[in-house]
């Protein structure tokens, strides 16, 4: 296969436009992986999150446009020195932050990992939003049987919503978009439209009174009113303590009182990026590997898990595509997601 010199990037403007630009290919270095990808999905909170903003602010704002984009799906078309368990013509999915919206990308091996035959392209495209959501749901530490209530159902929340119901939470989403929760309610979950319904009444009836061991925030915006309402449907103690594990993976802002006055004990807990290993250079060229007696789930575990849910039927990816646009429509893809976000879950970018 003939290999490009440039290639398609997608890029947000200091207007907040998406676009399609071009750049020059980028090296093939140790321990990396050429992809010619099939297609990605987008992010509509860490990547748009301020593109409402740029927009309402109705600036001709001339900085460099943003690159954007975090996990695609592709074929390897070429490996660089010291990789050894991919070869080109394997089908793959990629993240990172050279996993950006682009016909072509290189990415470290050890964020690369080979797709099962039965899981196409479209289903892997959303890897990175995958993993958050895995990483978030171990961080609040779960146990067998526990109620968990989730806040938000676009990508993040509908996987993590699925994923507790896999590992045998009971699950509650609240969301104000009821596409949304009618998407998520067809994997066994309980769910409040928080427009229609009082949230707290329907958190506290959905626990029989006793309220959720565990809640995850998958939202962005101020949440000073929603953590609020999260506080008054945890458990609590005989003595009216509220206790339980709050988890915010999301770009969510708020305001709260600590202590008897405010969330009490509970365990508020923030979660980030895919397990370890990830932004360690080293690692993810497969330079070093953890010792798995001291770090059992890295990025690379957690996506090999991943992979074999999907595959199992255990997580329902192909639910969540609501949208797919190709590459050179990445403007439309953007406005579907700031403009009509209640209709919106998987806007997947296509390369053909």
């Amino acid at each position: 296969m003939n290999i490009p010199k440039k290639r398609l990037v997608a890029v947000i403007t200091g207007s907040g436009e998406g676009e399609l630009r071009e750049y020059a290919m980028p090296e093939i270095g140790k321990g990396s992986i050429l992809i010619k990808c099939a297609c990605s999905m987008i992010s509509s909170g860490t990547h748009l999150g301020n593109v409402k903003q740029q927009r309402l602010n109705k600036t001709d704002n001339e900085d460099e446009p943003k690159i954007f984009g975090y996990q695609s799906a592709g074929t390897v078309v070429k490996t660089g020195s010291d990789v050894a368990k991919l070869q080109p013509g394997d089908r793959v999915c990629c993240y990172g932050g050279e996993a950006v919206h682009s016909n072509w990308v290189v990415v470290p091996q050890n964020l690369c990992e080979k797709l099962p035959d039965s899981i196409d392209y479209e289903d892997a495209s959303g890897v990175n939003l995958v993993l958050t959501s895995i990483q978030a749901l171990r961080r609040a530490k779960p146990e067998f049987g526990e109620k968990m209530l989730v806040v938000g159902m676009g990508v993040v929340g509908q996987i993590i919503a699925q994923a507790g119901i896999s590992s045998g939470l009971d699950v509650m989403a609240w969301d104000l978009a009821s596409m949304r929760l009618d998407t998520v309610a067809k994997q066994g979950v309980s769910v409040c439209n928080v427009l229609e319904n009082n949230a707290v009444e329907a958190g506290l009836e959905f626990t029989k009174g006793s309220g959720f061991d565990i809640a995850i925030m998958a939202m962005g915006g101020n949440g000073t009113e929603v953590l609020r309402q999260v506080s008054d449907v945890m458990m609590k103690y005989p003595d009216g303590h509220k206790v339980g594990r709050i988890v915010i993976p999301g770009g969510m802002e708020t305001l709260c009182k600590w202590g008897a006055q405010g969330l009490d004990n509970i365990d508020l807990r923030c979660s980030a990026r895919t397990g370890p290993g990830y932004k360690d250079e080293q690692w993810e060229l497969g330079e070093v590997e953890y010792p798995k007696s001291l770090v059992r789930w890295t990025s690379k575990t957690n996506l090999e898990m991943a992979l074999q849910w999907i595959e199992s039927g255990r997580l329902d990816i192909k639910s969540l595509l609501t949208h797919k646009f190709p590459l050179a429509e990445v403007e439309k893809a953007v406005n579907v997601l700031i403009d009509d976000p209640e209709q919106a879950i998987g806007v997947v970018l296509t390369m053909d």
